[in-house]
C-alpha cells in the first residue's frame, strides 16, 4: 500500500543501507521492491509502528487560545464504527482505549492557536477529538465541533508534519519532514493578517 511504499522509500534513500540505491541493488524508486532485504526492513518498520517506536508529529490550527503553552493530555477513547466517530472520556469506561497526546503552542493570533502535536498513542481521530474535548476544535473540523466556514475549507487544518525513529540498519535517529500544503499556509496567512 501507499504507506509501505513511503516507508520503503524513506529507508532506501537513507545512506548506509547495505542494499540501498547507492550500490545499485536496493529499492529503485519504482513499484518493485527488488532489494533482497526490503522485506526485512518492512518487518522492522512494522514492528516499530506496532511497538510505538516511531514518533509522529503534526501541526494543527485550533480555535481559541490554549489554556497552557504545552501539556500532556490523557484520556480514554471509544470508537463508534457505525458513525466512524470517537468520543473521549476522562475515566476508564468499557471498551475504551488509553490515549496520550502532547502539544505545544507555536503561535497564537486572532483567537486561534497553531500547535505542534505529538501522538504518543495513535488512535482514530485522536488529535481531533482531544482538541474538541478541550473546547478548542481543529479549524475546519465540522465533525468535531468547528462551526465556522470563514476559511472555506473542505477539511481540517491538521497536517502530518514529521516522523522520527531509529533507522533499522544504521541505528541512527532519523527524521522525515513533510512541507505544509498550500491551503494550510494560505489559511495561516489569513489568520495572521486578520485585523
Amino acid at each position: 500500500d501507499g504507506f509501505r511504499m513511503d516507508v520503503i522509500s524513506m529507508i532506501s534513500k537513507y545512506p548506509g543501507l547495505p542494499d540501498g540505491p547507492e550500490n545499485g541493488n536496493g529499492y529503485t524508486g519504482n513499484t518493485s521492491c527488488d532489494g533482497p532485504n526490503i522485506h526485512k526492513y518492512l518487518r522492522e518498520m512494522n514492528e516499530k509502528i506496532k511497538n510505538n517506536e516511531i514518533s509522529k508529529f503534526y501541526l494543527c490550527a485550533v480555535k481559541g487560545i490554549m489554556p497552557k503553552k504545552s501539556d500532556t493530555l490523557t484520556g480514554y477513547l471509544i470508537k463508534d464504527s457505525a458513525t466512524n466517530t470517537v468520543t473521549v472520556y476522562d475515566r476508564k469506561v468499557k471498551d475504551a482505549k488509553n490515549i496520550i497526546t502532547k502539544y505545544r503552542v507555536l503561535a497564537e493570533k486572532n483567537g486561534n492557536s497553531l500547535l505542534e502535536v505529538e501522538l504518543v498513542t495513535g488512535r482514530t481521530h485522536q488529535i481531533r477529538v482531544h482538541a474538541k474535548y478541550l473546547g478548542h476544535p481543529v479549524v475546519g473540523d465540522k465533525e468535531y465541533g468547528y462551526k465556522s466556514n470563514k476559511f472555506k475549507l473542505n477539511g481540517q487544518l491538521l497536517h502530518a508534519r514529521r516522523l522520527e525513529f531509529v533507522h533499522p540498519t544504521t541505528g541512527e535517529k532519523v527524521s522525515f519532514d513533510a512541507p505544509l500544503p498550500d491551503y494550510f499556509q494560505n489559511v495561516l496567512k489569513k489568520i495572521k493578517n486578520k485585523a
